[in-house]
């Protein structure tokens, strides 16, 4: 983020509740600027942290904060939230996630959804065991689901094109009919 790094600090390393919840189990992202010689405390915790897009996007765990950040009825999943340093605003995406973005740009980036996570069938092949495509905007805030099986590569171009492989025998079709569903076949989203 510019000259700053995230970073998330463990609570009980720091031997301090950094975010006022009562406990130390937590970890709490911090600014540390080195110019300025300060680390601010942003108050949130996340478990895994990227910038994007001059954007810090966050990892967060239902479960260790004890809320259902994605409205599914459960506390089990890991939820994306979009930190903006101008605004100071922390956006929930609402969308669960395994934690890894595939690729990203200034103005967004890709990442992968386990179907069981939300309990939908996100690419049509009749199963809810894949793991599929989504892609987040910073600018609307949007995310849309690509209904692709992710497949073994991905990534997002400066012009805003999501470039990815989809697992033919994860999407239950022959994409390149080719008579067999073995490949993976690359996708390109404008």
């Amino acid at each position: 983020l510019g000259d700053r790094l995230a970073v998330a600090v463990d609570e009980a390393s720091q031997g301090e509740d950094l975010n006022g919840d009562g406990d130390e189990a937590d970890r709490i992202v911090h600014l540390l600027d080195h110019a300025q010689q300060t680390a601010t405390n942003l108050g949130f915790d996340a478990s895994a942290l990227n910038a994007v897009g001059g954007r810090l996007v966050a990892l967060r765990s239902e479960s260790e904060s004890g809320n259902d950040w994605n409205s599914d009825g459960d506390q089990l999943d890991l939820v994306f939230f979009v930190w903006d340093p101008v605004s100071g605003v922390l956006s929930n995406t609402r969308v669960a996630t395994d934690g890894v973005i595939s690729g990203s740009n200034d103005s967004s980036f890709l990442f992968v959804v386990p179907e069981v996570e939300d309990r939908g069938d996100r690419n049509g092949d009749g199963d809810t065991d894949d793991r599929v495509y989504a892609l987040y905007e910073f600018a609307r805030p949007l995310t849309i689901g690509l209904g692709l099986a992710a497949g073994s590569g991905a990534g997002v171009t400066q012009d805003g094109a999501a470039i990815f492989l989809v697992s033919e025998f994860a999407q239950g079709r022959d994409l390149n009919r080719d008579g067999d569903q073995v490949d993976g076949i690359l996708h390109v989203r404008r």
